[in-house]
């Protein structure tokens, strides 16, 4: 006998039960389609875009044991940042660089749930649907680049990038790579405008170690580490969205949200998780099978 899950609504509030997993599909992924069909009966009309969402989010899970289990641990938030997703019409597959399901803290809770986090490509994608918006990009700026900006009634930028320098030395502990000075973003308007949005390197770093704090507990891994310049052009993209141009209510509400969660608790220890890191998927597995 096949068991079901009752599993609450978060736009309706209603109780409903998953229907029954699909025999020939792997446990994690009958747990993903679970939770989807559960939470999202009249969300997705398309089986297409239903399927395309569930192979996404599996795949997502699958190549990251801490939201494999925080996944599994919290189902509900798993489906609303999907939901979100879906609502903003924008991917979770990391491939695509447009939204992230990713683990954090939640204090209330005192566990790890699920956030949607937008990447560069999906910050960009919801930018360009304005009909106004002809162009919208971001980069960085390192030390032996040539950049120029002007501020006022008509932003303009220069920036003449260094194409003989070296590949730089990655950055020595917890601190922003010493080759990067500034980062900045760049909309055009139909009717000629352009606004530009300049961060400096004291800026860059202070949006860093926001994301890398929260309270006493000091993040020691992620894209600020892995990625540190992507990382800097999607801050100044995402500064320039959230106060120089009009976003729809969904995309500035998970904005918000990103701002505001903590980086998820990353176990006992760094040396544990790790040597556990290889058989997280497969307990998860087993506990869902």
């Amino acid at each position: 006998m096949t068991e079901q899950t009752e599993i609450m609504n978060p736009q309706t509030g209603e109780v409903v039960e998953t229907p029954p997993p699909a025999r020939d599909s792997d446990p994690l992924t009958r747990f993903v389609e679970n939770v989807v069909d559960g939470q999202m009966a009249g969300v997705i009309s398309s089986d297409k875009v239903r399927r395309k969402f569930i192979q996404a989010a599996t795949l997502a899970v699958q190549n990251n044991p801490q939201l494999a289990e925080a996944s599994y641990n919290n189902p509900q938030s798993f489906a609303a940042s999907i939901i979100k997703a879906v609502s903003l019409e924008l991917s979770v597959d990391p491939a695509m660089g447009e939204g992230y399901l990713v683990p954090v803290w939640d204090s209330k809770a005192r566990s790890n749930v699920i956030g949607l986090w937008l990447g560069y490509k999906g910050l960009r994608k919801l930018a360009l649907r304005d009909p106004d918006i002809t162009a919208c990009y971001a980069d960085v700026v390192f030390d032996s680049d040539q950049f120029e900006w002007q501020t006022g009634t008509e932003h303009e930028v220069v920036h003449r990038r260094d194409i003989t320098r070296t590949k730089p030395e990655p950055a020595d502990g917890d601190v922003l790579p010493p080759h990067i000075v500034a980062a900045y973003a760049v909309c055009r308007f139909r009717d000629g405008r352009q606004i530009v949005r300049v961060l400096a390197r004291w800026e860059l770093e202070q949006v860093r170690d926001d994301a890398l704090t929260q309270g006493k507990r000091r993040k020691s891994f992620g894209p600020w580490f892995d990625h540190p310049e992507a990382m800097c052009s999607k801050s100044a993209l995402r500064r320039l969205l959230t106060r120089d141009v009009q976003l729809s209510a969904d995309a500035a509400e998970v904005l918000s949200h990103e701002a505001h969660e903590g980086p998820a608790r990353r176990g006992p220890s760094v040396a544990t998780r790790e040597a556990r890191a290889a058989g997280s998927n497969g307990d998860i597995m087993a506990r869902l099978g």
